[in-house]
């Protein structure tokens, strides 16, 4: 659990055919706010039986003053601010360790398997007036496959952001259950968070190591619709989001969509309009564990070139 702390087919596809900090304050009434970004590597996450996986993944801390000061219930002589952070990266479970849903006691996983870490927190905290806010957090942490302590934790992160962490006061927002964080491989999916009992009920989910099937993506071609437009399509074993990146002259180089596209044999398609005719393109194709999620392990980038 991270208040506790501080994925791609064998088969490759070939379709032919220094922490970043920003201070503002508009005006001298205005709420002062920092974000600052830490790329952490190598942090165990527990589970509700112990050390589950490693992660590593970016994390997001935004701050705001809050407005009007003081508000109620505010201590004297402090400023209330309202934090977040929010994690995006991946997990690697640990073979034989219990798995985070312990909702069966002693379940351990049986396969290393990786897959994608999002999620995360928001805070209420209180900080002297006297404290400056300078987002000061480190750009990068590597925890060594250690626990974090002090204000690396996640459960007292937003302190690092201040001159001196002396007096600053972090709680979780929503009375201590405003986190959240769901981890996912191809097919399986466990969700920890203050709501629903810290992950360890049945409808959670689960890491158990499983196993799972990933999609592969076959029968890729492009198909005529006018000289500026191309209908580009593909079948694929599983279902799964895809994100497809054109590449190719005029405005729409680079342009990225997502198509939820359905296994066993279903042609699944992606329009593209806007093209310059005559002209060469390439759409490649990342099987995804969720829209804007992360690529399938065990999967390839494929791709379809065609001509408009």
């Amino acid at each position: 659990m991270k208040t506790n702390r501080l994925a791609v087919l064998a088969v490759p596809v070939i379709i032919a055919g220094t922490a970043a900090v920003a201070f503002t304050a508009s005006a001298a009434d205005a709420a002062p706010g920092v974000t600052a970004v830490t790329h952490i590597r190598n942090a165990p996450d527990s589970g509700n039986n112990g050390t589950w996986a490693y992660d590593n993944y970016a994390r997001t801390l935004r701050i705001t003053l809050d407005s009007p000061q003081p508000p109620t219930g505010v201590p004297a002589g402090d400023f209330a601010y309202s934090a977040t952070v929010t994690d995006r990266g991946t997990f690697s479970a640990i073979v034989g360790a219990y798995t985070p849903n312990q909702v069966v006691p002693g379940v351990k996983i049986a396969h290393s398997v990786s897959g994608s870490d999002d999620g995360g927190a928001s805070y209420v905290v209180y900080a002297p007036k006297t404290d400056a806010l300078t987002g000061n957090v480190p750009g990068a942490l590597n925890l060594d496959f250690a626990a974090a302590t002090g204000d690396q934790t996640t459960t007292n992160w937003p302190a690092q952001a201040f001159a001196s962490a002396t007096g600053v006061v972090v709680t979780y927002a929503h009375g201590g259950d405003g986190w959240s964080w769901t981890y996912r491989t191809a097919c399986q999916a466990w969700t920890d968070s203050g709501f629903n009992g810290d992950g360890n009920l049945a409808h959670d989910g689960n890491i158990t190591g499983k196993i799972c099937a990933v999609p592969r993506l076959y029968d890729g071609a492009a198909v005529y619709v006018s000289p500026v437009r191309e209908n580009v399509t593909f079948k694929q074993t599983i279902g799964s989001w895809d994100e497809f990146k054109i590449v190719g002259p005029g405005p729409i180089n680079g342009h990225i969509g997502w198509v939820q596209a359905v296994g066993h044999g279903v042609t699944n398609a992606a329009v593209y309009g806007g093209l310059n005719a005559n002209s060469g393109y390439t759409v490649f194709y990342t099987p995804e564990t969720h829209k804007y999620g992360h690529q399938i392990l065990g999967t390839h980038t494929g791709y379809v070139y065609f001509v408009s």
